[in-house]
């Protein structure tokens, strides 16, 4: 043992990490971290609802002007209504804390909306794939199918879509045990 042991400034955070017991980031990293992964889910949402707003668009010009696939048109426009009314509710049941929260609220908000998050697009397949699956098959059913070929790659679209929700659930899972992680290490300091 030397004398500068007694000097070291970060012997409690060697023998934290021994224990496997990290102490937890400064509150104004979890912010950051939260402010980013808000930014991303927003953005996406955004994407999604730009998409499904021209596919509405499409299909409506599409009933418009081609009044035999009038009904199957409708059908795919309120598929993707549901789709944004799925979204848009999902924001508003898990609001982000306000700016000027406490760091246990906020990172307990951000948690609560990531674990929303891994919920929905781990059953993406239900509300988000299979409306729009059923709406398409009954759009080309309009055209005179079904078209086994069209209806393959409808499913292979569907089966494509599900894989990399659940791949980016998994991925949001990671961030939402590590907001967990960060709530039970403000409880434990408190």
């Amino acid at each position: 043992m030397t004398p500068f042991n007694d000097l070291h400034p970060f012997e409690d955070l060697q023998q934290a990490w021994e224990a496997g017991d990290p102490p937890p980031p400064p509150p104004a990293d979890l912010r950051e971290r939260a402010d980013h992964l808000d930014r991303a889910l927003r953005s996406r949402d955004r994407r999604e609802m730009t998409a499904v707003v021209a596919v509405a668009l499409f299909f409506v010009t599409i009933g418009a002007f081609f009044p035999s696939v009038r009904g199957a048109s409708l059908a795919v426009v309120g598929a993707t209504v549901w789709i944004v009314g799925v979204l848009v509710a999902v924001r508003r049941a898990f609001p982000s804390a306000a700016p000027s929260a406490p760091l246990r609220e906020a990172v307990a908000a951000q948690h609560r909306w990531l674990r929303a998050q891994v919920v929905l697009l781990r059953w993406s397949g239900l509300w988000y794939v299979l409306p729009v699956l059923a709406a398409l098959l009954a759009f080309d059913a309009a055209l005179g199918g079904p078209r086994p070929i069209l209806v393959l790659a409808f499913l292979g679209l569907g089966v494509t879509v599900v894989h990399l929700n659940w791949k980016a659930a998994d991925e949001l899972a990671a961030s939402r045990d590590a907001f967990a992680a960060h709530i039970h290490a403000l409880d434990s300091d408190a």
